[in-house]
């Protein structure tokens, strides 16, 4: 289950109860001074609350993404934010949190935070396990004939032609997104929870996936690049963000580093 909104509006009172006043400068302000420091390694959250305030979550990559945009929009970053999954969590994988496994009752209450990057899009919606770029109309992380498109990071352009799929992630350190092609699904063996054990391998997430022995790409893969935001244009792609779809494809999207850190419990 994904908590609306409205459920998580419990976590204003709780802030104000160890946080009356914020008197850090919110991204909103620091956007506006006239120089910006470079987004360089994670930081911990500027604000000093009386007493920490932890948020468990119990559910799935796209619950702890609903509650990390709460909390990015409401300026609560400052929030220590723990996990427990229900399913596979690519956003477990992603910080690297118990070997990709992620975190049981007992850890989610004791153990440290970490500060990560926080990635958004365009929607004002925070992303922490992944974003995939496909071919409308399919329901796999990749297809043969693939979408044609654009894709910059940062100011430079990683491929301008087609793609089998995109992944987009977060990394757990500077510079923050890291996007990399997904094989098309007669190339390599991977799962189907976004996590393709080929594309981990490749970002040196995780353990790598095995070669179909009679299997190869019709093309070499588009190379992985990191930066701090990503631009892709296109004429129709399929867009899916921690597990869920939007409503109909697109034709542009931007995801970017936010200015705060999220303080992830690890």
């Amino acid at each position: 289950m994904i908590p609306a909104r409205k459920e998580l509006a419990f976590i204003d009172d709780l802030a104000k109860d160890v946080l009356p006043i914020d008197t850090a400068p919110t991204p909103e302000e620091i956007s506006k001074q006239k120089k910006v420091d470079h987004l360089g390694a994670p930081q911990p959250a500027p604000q000093k609350p009386s007493e920490p305030l932890r948020i468990v979550v119990v559910g799935t990559d796209a619950a702890l993404a609903a509650v990390a945009t709460y909390l990015m929009r409401k300026n609560l970053l400052w929030i220590e934010l723990a996990h427990v999954p229900t399913a596979p969590s690519t956003a477990a994988k992603n910080w690297g949190i118990e070997g990709g496994e992620g975190l049981d009752a007992t850890a989610a209450l004791t153990r440290p935070t970490m500060p990560v990057p926080l990635i958004r899009d365009d929607t004002g919606h925070a992303i922490v396990g992944y974003v995939l770029l496909t071919e409308p109309g399919i329901t796999g992380v990749s297809s043969e004939n693939g979408f044609t498109g654009e894709v910059y990071v940062d100011e430079h352009q990683m491929f301008s032609g087609t793609s089998t799929g995109l992944q987009i992630r977060p990394t757990p350190d500077a510079p923050g997104i890291v996007a990399a092609e997904v094989p098309a699904p007669d190339a390599e063996v991977g799962n189907e929870d976004g996590g393709n054990k080929g594309l981990l391998s490749r970002l040196g997430l995780g353990r790598g996936g095995r070669r179909k022995a009679k299997e190869a790409p019709s093309r070499e893969l588009h190379r992985p690049m990191t930066g701090r935001a990503v631009q892709v244009g296109g004429l129709s792609f399929r867009y899916v963000r921690d597990g869920v779809e939007s409503r109909k494809p697109r034709e542009k999207t931007t995801l970017y580093r936010h200015l705060r850190d999220l303080q992830i419990v690890h």
